[in-house]
């Protein structure tokens, strides 16, 4: 009897468990189905639940801490996270945030900096992990280890399309280049309607009055579609032009310009047949055609439409002009080549698709880079077109080195003592991009080195970027 009532006890307490947990899942999974538990950080519940938001980011990238001892921590951010993550160092500020964009029906309406200032050394190792090394101030005995904290800031999001002067678009933070996030021309710097009188051709820094260059305080800059590109400006003008727009303006950064470079490399629809790495990159103009004219020396205006990618260039998807300057000899009778198809202005920039126009062809472009010749030489005597997978990697070679041109990249130009003008020596400007006919030396990682910084010419214009 004893027996029996121990069995029967037994299985009534197991009835019991088993229905307790049956209630339970279905209790869960009628609060996940609320949006009370999310694997995904509650995007789509960002307004109700952004503080639990914040402190899950915070406890998940705690995880990966490990005390070295003494002074130091490591933090190892795996490889999988970096696509989730925009991770930001800056070595100089000693300032180091994740960013973590919280998506709420197909918006971006604000996102999290999780900052402390900490000195730290960073490195990626040989499986695409993110390691950072932090060290603790030694006056500081009570301070946390952790670098994150249940501390964080709200912080409105990078809105490029409510800038003033003209037309942005938001570049997304780059760990390889060390850049955060910023907005960027999406057209070459023009001169402005209301200071175009200044000029004595509104396309260039010719006065009025005749003298060259005209001051840059009576210019102003804009970033629009109408009128050809501003030209005859010199680094340090291109630079004072754009700083002159305001607080957070400035001359595009190398660094920048290779985090839009690599942006745009790795979008299919920056691609011949939308295959990255297959065919070739769109080149933009470079061969010294304009609507059936052959050997026009001038930049484009662009057009008002983005998906008139040819405008103006005399080619398009399905026929050419004939005039292939510089161009690979097969390209010549092929319609779907680099010297025809290849000429579409446009390329495709971030998640939202927003577009750059003249990025890879047009017009050489400053940044405020400058190396003196031994930098920039390459080890060479004189100065000529190099593909890049034939150039020892430096700091601005391109993060795909192992192309060459007939991708349409691009090709640099190296540095040398013959530099122009010489008066500049040993200083030497970087200009990008490649200009209305250099043909397969134009594209996105075409870079100019045999130029000094008080160069200045019809083909070399420039584009500012803005970061708060």
């Amino acid at each position: 009897m004893n027996d029996f009532l121990f069995f029967r006890r037994a299985q009534a307490s197991l009835e019991f468990i088993i229905l307790f947990v049956f209630a339970l899942i279905l209790v869960s999974l009628a609060l996940y189905s609320m949006g009370f538990f999310s694997l995904e950080f509650s995007k789509q519940e960002a307004t109700l639940y952004r503080e639990d938001v914040a402190n899950l980011i915070i406890e998940e990238f705690n995880i990966y801490g490990e005390v070295l001892g003494g002074y130091e921590r490591n933090i190892t951010i795996p490889s999988f996270l970096l696509d989730s993550y925009t991770i930001v160092l800056d070595s100089d500020a000693s300032l180091l945030i994740i960013r973590d964009y919280i998506t709420e029906e197909g918006q971006t309406p604000y996102y999290y900096d999780l900052p402390d200032t900490v000195e730290f050394t960073y490195f990626t190792d040989s499986d695409g992990n993110l390691v950072i090394t932090l060290y603790k101030d030694k006056q500081d005995e009570d301070r946390d280890y952790l670098v994150f904290t249940n501390s964080y800031s709200l912080v409105d999001p990078l809105d490029c399309s409510v800038l003033p002067h003209g037309d942005w678009v938001k570049i997304h933070a780059d760990r390889y280049y060390g850049v955060s996030e910023f907005c960027v021309m999406k057209y070459e710097a023009k001169a402005t309607t209301a200071t175009e009188v200044f000029l004595s051709n509104p396309i260039n820094m010719s006065c009025s009055d005749g003298t060259l260059p005209c001051d840059v305080t009576n210019v102003q800059i804009i970033s629009k579609p109408q009128s050809i590109p501003l030209n005859f400006v010199n680094q340090s003008e291109a630079q004072t032009l754009c700083s002159n727009l305001g607080s957070g303006f400035k001359l595009m950064t190398n660094n920048e310009r290779l985090a839009i470079a690599r942006d745009t490399f790795e979008r299919s629809n920056n691609w011949y047949g939308g295959s990255v790495g297959s065919n070739f990159m769109f080149l933009g103009h470079n061969d010294l055609g304009i609507e059936g004219l052959v050997g026009a020396t001038v930049g484009l205006n662009a057009s008002l439409n983005d998906l008139d990618g040819y405008y103006r260039t005399g080619d398009n998807e399905t026929s050419c002009d004939g005039f292939h300057n510089k161009a690979f000899p097969s390209d010549d009778v092929i319609v779907g080549g680099r010297a025809c198809v290849g000429q579409r202005r446009t390329l495709e920039v971030n998640n939202n698709g927003e577009i750059l126009w003249d990025f890879a062809g047009n017009m050489w472009e400053w940044t405020d880079e400058i190396k003196p010749t031994g930098d920039v030489n390459f080890g060479r005597a004189s100065s000529d077109w190099l593909e890049w997978d034939s150039v020892s990697t430096t700091q601005y070679s391109p993060a795909y080195s192992y192309l060459d041109s007939g991708y349409g990249i691009g090709q640099v130009l190296n540095g040398n003592f013959s530099l122009d003008p010489i008066s500049d020596f040993p200083n030497h400007a970087f200009m990008w991009g490649g200009a209305w006919g250099n043909g397969n030396t134009g594209g996105i990682y075409s870079l100019f080195l045999n130029r000094g910084p008080s160069y200045r010419m019809n083909y070399v214009g420039f584009r500012c970027t803005y970061s708060p």
